[in-house]
C-alpha cells in the first residue's frame, strides 16, 4: 500500500498514513483530531537498468557505436 502524507490545517502537524489508492478515507490529525488534508508531493520514480541483450541495439544483431543513430535508421 502506498504511503500518503497529510497535514493538519488546524495545528500544522504533518504525518503519514498507509491506504489503498482506491480509498479516500477521512484522516484525522493524531494531535488535535481535525480532518487532515493530503499533501501533494513530487512523487518518486524508479529507474531500472538492465543487462544488454544479445539482440544489440534497436533489435539489430550487431550493436552500433551510437544507439541513437542506430534506432533512427529503423
Amino acid at each position: 500500500m502506498p504511503t500518503y502524507v497529510y497535514k493538519c490545517p488546524q495545528c500544522g502537524k504533518v504525518f503519514e498514513r498507509f491506504h489503498a489508492m482506491s480509498e479516500s478515507p477521512e484522516v484525522l490529525c493524531p494531535e488535535c483530531g481535525t480532518k487532515a488534508k493530503p499533501e501533494i508531493s513530487g512523487g518518486a520514480g524508479v529507474i531500472m537498468k538492465g543487462n544488454e541483450t544479445s539482440a544489440g541495439c534497436c533489435g539489430n544483431e550487431n550493436p552500433c557505436q551510437s544507439p541513437k543513430r542506430c534506432c533512427e535508421n529503423q
